[in-house]
């Protein structure tokens, strides 16, 4: 039988391509995993890098926590609001370390320190190496400092 180059197809061939089914496309398959192994094995780590911010995320983020120290000269309600819609847009932005440190030294200033010291741990525990741990126990000891101070005291 000789080899036809010509772009019409055989009737043998036709047939052979209609009874043939299209492969199935392949499905990853689970990886099999010894169930001893599984019990020393460490948690897997992260593969992506972290996602670099836009600058126009970066300039909501920053406008958000402008707004929130224009509102905490007047009225702390709108200060707290305004942080926690940062919080709620941007759990993981830029400047999260920064909106922490703000809630804190709202917290503290309005003699909620139980939530300032929770926000502060929280603040420890996510990022143990942030430059504002300093300046958030500052907050903090200031207030717990004032509190014990009554009128009396004063000179």
């Amino acid at each position: 039988m000789a080899l036809q180059l010509s772009g019409a197809a055989t009737p043998a061939v036709e047939q052979i391509r209609g009874s043939v089914a299209p492969p199935a496309p392949l499905e990853p398959s689970a990886p099999v995993v010894d169930d001893s192994a599984r019990a020393h094995a460490r948690p897997a780590l992260p593969t992506a890098a972290p996602r670099r911010n836009s600058p126009s995320q970066l300039r909501a983020e920053a406008e958000l926590l402008s707004r929130a120290r224009a509102y905490s000269r007047t009225d702390s309600s709108q200060a707290l609001a305004a942080i926690a819609e940062h919080a709620q847009r941007f759990p993981n932005g830029a400047l999260r370390e920064e909106r922490e440190l703000f809630m804190i030294r709202l917290f503290a200033e309005s003699g909620r320190i139980d939530s300032a010291r929770e926000k502060l741990r929280h603040l420890e525990i996510t990022s143990p190496n942030s430059p504002y741990r300093d300046a958030a126990r500052a907050h903090i000891d200031r207030a717990v400092s004032s509190e014990r101070r009554s009128p009396s005291d004063i000179p």
